[in-house]
């Protein structure tokens, strides 16, 4: 769906797969595969999040190795001329008895956030902006009409 805000001159290349979490993608050498192929001028969207909350493990967690590997992506393609943008994951459709989303991703999109101030990178906060919009749909109504998450 993405291509469809951008002109026909624009080529977006999607390297991630469904239930992926970051530190899988860096050690399946996805990461190095991209690096081969970005060039400086690229624009490289970055959304981890839903999965990497399942890692498990002595110093494993959103502001300790996610946030690290989340910094190596932004300064591997900073580092190829590229611009990455930091985004937060949307928000599950998890709501309570009062229709209210309840936060299903623990610190993760915060890690995010934290980063993109760090770094000082650009933040898209799909988490912000899909709160509002899932509980103004409502609980049945927005299983109908979002995204399965």
């Amino acid at each position: 769906m993405i291509t469809a805000f951008f002109k026909p001159n624009i080529a977006v290349a999607n390297q991630g797969e469904s239930g992926e979490w970051l530190r899988g993608f860096i050690g399946e050498r996805c990461l190095a595969k991209l690096m081969s192929v970005i060039k400086p001028g690229d624009f490289l969207p970055i959304q981890m999040g839903h999965n990497d909350q399942k890692e498990k493990g002595e110093g494993v967690g959103a502001f300790t190795t996610y946030k690290a590997d989340l910094k190596r992506l932004v300064d591997e393609a900073q580092a190829h001329g590229a611009t990455p943008i930091l985004i937060t994951s949307l928000n599950r459709l998890t709501f309570d008895n009062a229709g209210k989303i309840t936060n299903s991703l623990g610190d993760y999109t915060e890690a995010v956030r934290q980063t993109a101030r760090e770094e000082n990178v650009a933040l898209i906060d799909l988490n912000a902006m899909s709160k509002p919009f899932y509980e103004a749909l409502g609980p049945v109504e927005a299983h109908i009409m979002a995204p399965a998450y």
